[in-house]
């Protein structure tokens, strides 16, 4: 059986020149490819980086609204405490009212400041219940000094009914505010141990994409 020459030679037949060019073509294709791979590994590295960071700045910065509110919420607390134990010493020795009544001023004053975040954390109806206590506080205060120059003119029974009243919107006021105090602790607390999730998540994450970033390139 007679075999045509042409069906024996090899379909890929090339010259030495040829090959060369083809050897070019694919290692400069290659090297245009493993930098687009280094360039793509560095762009995510940096947008994991950058999220990070991001998400740390916005926390470390929630965190320290959180500590400032709690630091003046205790402060308004320790003037609340400051106003009774002054209150107590005039129903026993008549001295100290003027002091409990600057102490009422500035708690409110305190009380005013911190509204906007006392509404995030209480109810509505706390606060109201707060800002009743204390107005009503602060007027049966004013009403004993108004009388502090003859303390004979209440009668015995008001000065009774005057003086429990008082104790009550008193204790009721701190009721609220260690009621407030504590719940942002909670919530601070909440806010560290989530944190502190994100970080092993998040270095985690990173890890395992380092890991198919580096298999990724190698191959």
């Amino acid at each position: 059986m007679n075999t045509d020459p042409s069906e024996i030679r090899s379909p890929s037949h090339f010259t030495f020149e040829q090959a060369e060019k083809a050897k070019k073509a694919l290692l400069e294709r290659l090297k245009f490819t493993i930098r687009l791979r280094i360039i793509l590994v560095f762009l995510i590295t940096f947008a994991l980086t950058c999220g990070i960071i991001i998400s740390a700045m916005v926390f470390i910065s929630n965190l320290a609204k959180q500590q400032e509110f709690l630091e003046k919420a205790v402060d308004f607390e320790f003037e609340i405490q400051q106003a009774r134990r002054y209150e107590k010493d005039y129903f026993l020795y008549g001295t100290n009212l003027y002091d409990a009544l600057n102490n009422v001023h500035s708690a409110e004053n305190m009380k005013n400041s911190l509204e906007d975040k006392l509404r995030l954390i209480i109810s509505e109806q706390e606060y109201k219940d707060l800002t009743y206590n204390l107005n009503r506080y602060k007027e049966l205060l004013e009403t004993l000094q108004s009388f502090s120059s003859s303390p004979d003119s209440l009668q015995r029974k008001e000065r009774f009914s005057v003086e429990s009243e008082i104790r009550n919107h008193g204790a009721a006021i701190l009721i609220i505010a260690s009621n407030a105090i504590e719940q942002e602790r909670l919530r601070m607390h909440s806010w560290l141990n989530t944190s502190m999730i994100i970080a092993i998540s998040a270095l985690l994450f990173i890890l395992i994409i380092g890991i198919m970033q580096t298999t990724y390139v190698s191959y």
